[in-house]
């Protein structure tokens, strides 16, 4: 059967043909007289619109339901039944048209025609492609396609093209036109309601040759060269080649690999598009990434709008590495645990061809580029078509000139309002285009970030053909003659015979043989210089001379050359004519000539280097050696490569005097030598006088002295006059040198400066020399002689006259003395002196004093009796109050101590612990270790207050004790294991002990994002609980953390992880019940739960006593629907009013409702015998038809009625 839906006198025929065929085998039964009044066929199908009737419409609802035989009549109507009519008449009688189809009869008002409804189920599928031998692309195949046995048939077909199936039944399912060469599986399904089968038939396809290209290297005689040929279209290839000339290297059906084709991208026929957006965009084409370098030849598009349409080709920028196998960019596509090139695959992935990237698995999950950007930096416009869309549907667009690609470009299309044209968008939930932001007009060398793209959840109906070439390397090595021979080469298509040629010109040329350069090896600077070339083969040489100092290119056969600045160079030459090139090289040293040498050095001291500058005008590559005139080795200088403005060299003597230096240095073009003297000498150190006082009344010489040095003069000058050096009282080996006599002078200050002077230096000592009067009559006197270590002594040193006195006190208790010096050497006494101190030390202390200048030293004492106080004393608690934690107990424990650790003079010390204790009191003071300690048994504040006197003074300590509770295991507790969604939860932070309020702040975390925040523990007691309610919105696990924190460090925190269900809504729940009871039968109670999502597990139980326990007898309920209502009962066994609770349960929450029942009819009380007989007003007209008075109980229940 050929299957065709198209209207038309070709289509027209197909469906008779399919007509004949279906009544032929879909085993029509005839043309049957029917009683209408009484039916053979009397089954209706069901629903169904009798203007649409046909014969193949009323099989299939027969066949639905099972029915044998299926009958149409008066052309619009259908019935089934289980057997066929008894009158057989010719099929003339039924002549009434289909209503459904004017083509087909559907019997007749009076007669109808009958088919067996069965079978449904497809079989015997036939396809035929009408191909029986290798056909040239582009070919069109045509199917014919048919069931043996079906109803309702529809078929998809895959061309194996790269399209993939095509729509049920879509028009021209049946024709498709073939573009690759190659064996192409066609695949066909048939499917009814009852099933699907397939089929698939092969067409193999060839492609002549086309679009040849052929490169030769200039070729040199007797030398290997190449020639590369590259056929980019074409299959089933073979390929001559002829050079002219050269008829030894003719190559015949050398066979060449058919060039790599393939389709690129998304194409649909599927009628799924979507319309355009409005507004201007760049499309980045996922599916259309090209795997290799190779050229577009072709497109195949599906065209919605007619015009013109702008194609782009786009390369991957990166900002380090392009990696086309992972289609991203990083810092290397080296793989270094691998050693390999990540392209190739980390050695956990495979290469996905499908995918065309790494991954662990192949699966077609995701594409290459996942869903929603390209994990790229950036691409860059690499080249622009535009391309005229002739008309609407599947065509094939051919570019102007083929596009050029390489790995990893990929196909983009810039739409504005100006392109009229467009391509059909169809769906995609995968990998859809990416739409680049912001938008730039698309120009060569435009580049678009990838950071800014997004999905477009469609693709572009666009498929590129790609070839990637096939490369043939012809190799050969040819013999004279040189000259410029044809090169022609012929490819042709075993199959179908056709061939294409390609022609070029082969150059085969005598090279030269080589270069060589002849000249010096060394060349002295700012000196002409010549370079040759040895004799070489080769005509119409050209040179070039490259010198690497920068100079530019020189083309002459000889390179003549200056150089300006001294160093290592290379000279290239490069000798060449146009079929070859020979290249050498050779390195030269320059050499500067050496001048302008000197060399000096300082006065230097002796034992201390003496650093030599040397100084050269020019020179290069120079050695020196240098003669120190010392008797020393020689010195050698390392080789200077380049002449510096100055340098150094030195040398350290071991002894004065002058010596004779000389320097001799040398290239290899040049020498010279330079001289000078070294002084060398020993510095004056520590020059100072030897007395810097005299007695009043006497002469005196100025003596100095020096550590070292020698002088060569001397000059002195005392009090503004000039005194000679005296060579008789002097002496330069004991470095001791005197002045002539000086004086009698009276008592006083009076200047001096004495200047020495040798090689090396001039030194000045200066200062003042003193004339010394006696002291008379020193006194040191106290103000008081009994004190305590509290007090402040104060005392008084003086002399009746003395000049530069110093005096110096000792107190006798350990303390450091006290200098008090003149108020400037030489001064005479200006005045009394007093002199405070605190003694640290109880003593009887002998205090001295020492009166003394250079002429006399005099000495005076008082006696003072010291008793310690308490002013030194301090102890071990550093604050006012301090945290102690109650363990139980807590201990308390302070010491004391003092700067002497002298005990104080008969103390009595008293301590007040705070705890209504008695006072302790005690006759000393315990210094260090144990010291006092206390043991508290309840935490609060305690004052401990300590008082020490004696007959001296009195001081006292004050310290509070915060005594708090520990921190002890702390655990979140709650009421339910789980946390109800959307209605509030209740939970307890519980710790067994540890202190309330300000002492103890708790910080909650309730588990939900929402921000922390802390409170102030309130729990009471062992186990103190603190509660927290909080409603949960989402149903994502909560963990819960409390941090307790607390003084002295303490931290404690408890955590809990509760899952989130559906709780029980209070509102919601609505129960009922009969508040009547009946002894010994069921009472119901009723619940009805009222809202939407209804409570996860919720259990219906019953608390009977209303002690909280659930009645075991009553059998556990759950509620299961919103609105449902489900009903639990129990039996009571005494009578009264029972107090019933209600309660619907889960895990996260709980609603108890209340209910009282056993109550009368009346309402007024329990329905008990005793209330039937007195009081229920329901009962009043029985109980007074019976006793006409007033009857006690008693006498109702146990006395007759007749009594």
């Amino acid at each position: 059967m050929h299957f065709n839906k198209n209207v038309g006198k070709e289509g027209a025929i197909a469906q008779d043909q399919f007509k004949i065929w279906m009544r032929c085998n879909a085993n029509y039964e005839g043309c049957f007289k029917e009683t209408l009044r009484n039916r053979v066929m009397a089954i209706s199908p069901g629903a169904y619109n009798p203007e649409l009737m046909t014969p193949l419409f009323c099989r299939t609802k027969c066949g639905v339901y099972q029915w044998p035989y299926a009958g149409v009549a008066h052309g619009k109507f259908c019935f089934c039944g289980t057997s066929l009519p008894a009158i057989l008449e010719p099929d003339i009688n039924c002549n009434m048209t289909c209503a459904g189809d004017p083509t087909e009869n559907c019997g007749s008002t009076t007669h109808v025609s009958v088919y067996s409804s069965r079978p449904l189920v497809i079989s015997g599928l036939q396809v035929h492609t009408g191909v029986s031998s290798v056909q040239a692309v582009p070919t069109t195949v045509t199917l014919t396609l048919g069931v043996k046995e079906g109803t309702d048939v529809s078929y998809q077909v895959d061309y194996g093209d790269g399209g993939g199936f095509t729509g049920q039944n879509e028009t021209g399912l049946e024709t498709r036109q073939l573009y690759l060469p190659g064996k192409h599986s066609i695949a066909v399904t048939a499917s009814n309601s009852e099933g699907t089968i397939t089929k698939k038939v092969g067409v193999e396809l060839s492609e002549p040759p086309s679009e040849i290209e052929i490169t030769c290297e200039i070729f040199a005689i007797s030398q290997e060269g190449r020639c590369e040929v590259t056929v980019w279209r074409g299959s089933d290839l073979t390929m001559d080649v002829a050079i002219t000339g050269k008829s030894y290297a003719d190559i015949t059906a050398l066979p060449v690999t058919a060039p790599e084709q393939k389709l690129l991208g998304m194409w649909s026929e599927v009628s799924t598009a979507v319309s355009y957006p409005g507004a201007n965009a760049i499309y980045v084409l996922q599916e259309v990434l090209f795997p290799s370098q190779g050229r577009v030849y072709w497109l195949r598009a599906h065209v919605q709008t007619v015009g013109n349409l702008k194609l782009l080709v786009l390369s991957p920028v990166c900002g380090n590495a392009y990696c086309y196998e992972s289609n991203s960019c990083k810092a290397s596509c080296f793989n270094a645990a691998g050693g390999t090139l990540s392209y190739r695959c980390l050695t956990t992935d495979a290469f996905c061809s499908g995918k065309t990237t790494c991954d662990p698995t192949c699966s077609n999950s995701t594409g290459r580029y996942g869903t929603t950007t390209i994990p790229v930096d950036q691409y860059i416009v690499k080249s622009i078509t535009t391309l005229a869309l002739p008309g609407t549907g599947p065509q094939i667009l051919t570019p102007t000139i083929p596009l050029d690609v390489d790995a990893g470009d990929v196909l983009g299309i810039e739409y504005t309002a100006t392109l009229a044209g467009q391509l059909t968008l169809v769906t995609s939930s995968s990998t859809s285009d990416i739409a680049t932001a912001p938008y730039a007009t698309a120009n060569i060398g435009t580049t678009y970030a990838n950071t800014g793209g997004s999905s477009t959840g469609f693709r572009h109906a666009l498929q590129a053909m790609i070839t990637t070439g096939s490369k043939a390397v012809l190799k050969y090595t040819l013999s004279n003659p040189a000259g410029t021979f044809p090169i022609n080469v012929d490819v042709t298509n075993t199959i179908l015979g056709s061939s294409a040629s390609q022609s070029d010109l082969l150059f085969l040329v005598e090279p030269v043989d080589y270069a060589i350069i002849d000249g010096p090896q060394i060349a002295i600077k700012d000196q002409l210089t010549t370079w040759s070339v040895l004799p070489h083969t080769g005509s119409n040489v050209s040179y070039e001379w490259n010198v690497t100092d920068g100079s530019p290119t020189t083309y002459n056969k000889n390179l003549t050359y200056t150089f300006v600045t001294a160093g290592e160079y290379n000279i290239s030459v490069a000798v060449y004519n146009p079929f070859g090139r020979k290249e050498n090289m050779t390195t030269i040293t320059v050499i500067e000539i050496i001048s302008g040498l000197s060399i000096s050095a300082p006065i230097s001291e002796m034992n201390t280097q003496v650093n030599f500058t040397v100084t050269m005008a020019s020179g290069s590559l120079v050695t020196c050696e240098v003669e120190y005139g010392d008797g020393s080795s020689t010195g050698t200088v390392p080789p200077l490569t380049a002449v510096p403005p100055s340098f150094t060299t030195s040398r350290t003597y071991n002894s004065s005097g002058a010596f004779p230096v000389t320097i001799n240095c040398s290239n290899p073009v040049s020498h010279q030598v330079a001289t000078t003297t070294a002084f060398i000498g020993i510095s004056i150190s520590n020059l100072r006088l030897e007395k810097t006082s005299a007695l009043e009344g006497q002469t005196f010489p100025l003596v100095w002295l020096a550590d070292t040095g020698s002088i060569d003069s001397h000059s002195v000058v005392f009090n503004g006059s000039a005194y000679a050096f005296d060579p008789a009282a002097s002496s330069d080996a004991a470095r001791r040198w005197s002045s002539v006599a000086i004086g009698p002078l009276p008592g006083g200050r009076y200047p001096y400066n004495i200047t020495v002077t040798n090689i090396l230096e001039s030194y000045n000592l200066t200062g003042f020399f003193f004339i010394m009067k006696h002291i008379l009559n020193p006194t040191f006197i106290a103000d008081r002689n009994n004190v305590s270590t509290d007090d402040v002594v104060t005392f008084r040193a003086d002399v009746l006259s003395g000049s530069d006195i110093t005096v110096t006190v000792h107190y006798g208790d350990g303390s450091p003395p006290d200098v008090f010096p003149p108020g400037t050497p030489g001064e005479l006494w200006a005045g009394a002196i007093t002199i405070t101190h605190q003694f640290n030390s109880g003593c009887a202390c002998a205090v001295k004093a020492t009166f003394m200048n250079s002429a006399i030293s005099i000495e005076r004492s008082v006696v003072i009796t010291v008793n310690v106080g308490f002013s030194t004393f301090d102890w071990s608690f550093g604050a006012l109050e301090a945290y102690y934690l109650y363990e139980p107990p807590a201990m308390v424990n302070f010491q004391f101590s003092s700067a002497s650790g002298a005990q104080p003079t008969d103390p009595t010390v008293t301590i007040d612990w705070g705890d209504a204790a008695p006072l302790e009191t005690y006759n000393n003071v315990i210094f260090g270790p144990p010291g006092y300690s206390r043991q508290y048994d309840d935490t609060g504040d305690y004052i401990i207050t300590v008082s020490m006197s004696n007959a001296f003074t009195q001081r006292n300590f004050t310290h509070i004790v915060k005594v708090i509770e520990k921190l002890v295991a702390a655990s979140i507790e709650s009421d339910f294991p789980k946390a109800p969604l959307n209605l509030p939860f209740t939970f307890y932070f519980v710790m067994y002990r540890g202190d309330r309020f300000e002492r103890t702040n708790l910080t909650w975390d309730l588990g939900d994002g929402s921000p922390l925040f802390t409170t102030q523990r309130q729990g009471v007691g062992e186990d103190g609980r603190d509660a927290m309610t909080v409603t949960y919105t989402t149903t994502a696990t909560k963990t819960v953390s409390v941090q307790a924190v607390a003084p002295l460090g303490q931290l404690l925190t408890a955590t809990r992880t509760f899952s989130i269900i559906q709780g029980v809504d209070p509102a919601s729940v609505l129960v009922t019940f009969s508040p009547a009871v009946q002894l010994g039968q069921p009472t119901s109670f009723t619940v009805q739960y009222n809202s939407n999502p209804v409570p996860d597990n919720a259990i219906i139980s019953l608390d009977v006593d209303g002690d909280g326990v659930a009645d075991s007898s009553t059998p556990a309920t759950s509620i299961t629907t919103s609105g449902d209502s489900q009903t639990v009962t129990h039996t009571y066994t005494t009578d009264g009013i029972h107090n019933t609770i209600v309660i619907l349960h889960n895990d996260a929450s709980s609603v108890a409702v209340p209910v009282r029942s056993g109550l009368c009819s009346c309402g007024a009380a329990a329905e008990t015998v005793d209330h039937a007989l007195q009081d229920c007003n329901n009962y009043e007209d029985i109980r007074r038809a019976v006793w006409s008075q007033r009857t006690y109980l008693q006498s109702k229940l146990y006395r007759s009625l007749e009594d």
